[in-house]
């Protein structure tokens, strides 16, 4: 075999592999339990499922807001890499002083900064965390950050 043919046969499997893990999702049951599902099954979930979708959510007095979920996506560097999907993300939404039109939508938060985590109990560690240091400085830069490195 030549090596070009070798060199196509492994891309090709590997595109294989990304396709199929592409399409896996998992569903978050408000109890806490993870299922692997279809595509549809986790549509209908995504849109109707808060409890099972939202881990922690905190609101603070300046507007902005600390928000983590679980997507029931496996993440990009999961397909390319191997090893657990990391399905749980944490965004801090920063309130704008002045809301801005984007595409004619009012926006009024901007994504100050987002982490992924592979456990819930990650996520929320790294939620409380991350609170505790914007209720100490409500300006705080959070850019390379990591909660949980911090602990």
């Amino acid at each position: 075999m030549s090596k070009s043919k070798r060199v196509e046969d492994i891309a090709k499997e590997f595109r294989r592999e990304i396709r199929e893990e592409a399409l896996r999702h998992w569903v978050r049951h408000p109890d806490g339990k993870i299922e692997q599902v279809d595509l549809m099954t986790w549509a209908v979930w995504f849109e109707k499922s808060d409890a099972g979708r939202f881990v922690e959510f905190t609101e603070f007095p300046n507007g902005s807001f600390l928000s983590s979920t679980f997507t029931g996506l496996p993440d990009v560097e999961s397909q390319i890499f191997g090893g657990d999907p990391i399905m749980f993300t944490t965004g801090y939404m920063r309130k704008l002083v002045k809301p801005r039109k984007t595409f004619g939508l009012v926006v009024q938060h901007t994504l100050g900064a987002e982490w992924k985590w592979k456990t819930e109990e990650d996520a929320r560690r790294g939620h409380a965390i991350i609170k505790a240091r914007i209720l100490a400085n409500p300006d705080v830069d959070l850019e390379g950050f990591d909660p949980l490195g911090a602990s």
